[in-house]
């Protein structure tokens, strides 16, 4: 019968603190040499992509100016 003792102070119970998520993996050279090359050939690929629109406008330009550039278009111009 000593848990009714109304003199006694009641027991709280201890906080639960949880765990830490684990930290990630610290980023090594390897990552940083991977990334810097992934970004090079989407450079190395969007400047041929850039290459290759600036030769259809330029094919265009020498098509308009072998014809005299005064030829008439659908559009009235």
């Amino acid at each position: 019968m000593g848990g009714l003792n109304p003199f006694q102070k009641p027991k709280i119970p201890k906080p639960v603190i949880p765990k830490p998520a684990p930290l990630p993996p610290p980023v090594t050279v390897d990552t940083r040499a991977e990334d810097l090359r992934k970004a090079e050939e989407s450079e190395l690929q969007r400047m041929k992509r850039q290459r290759g629109r600036a030769g259809t406008i330029l094919l265009q330009d020498k098509s308009q100016g072998a014809m005299g550039g005064t030829a008439k278009t659908l559009l009235g111009g």
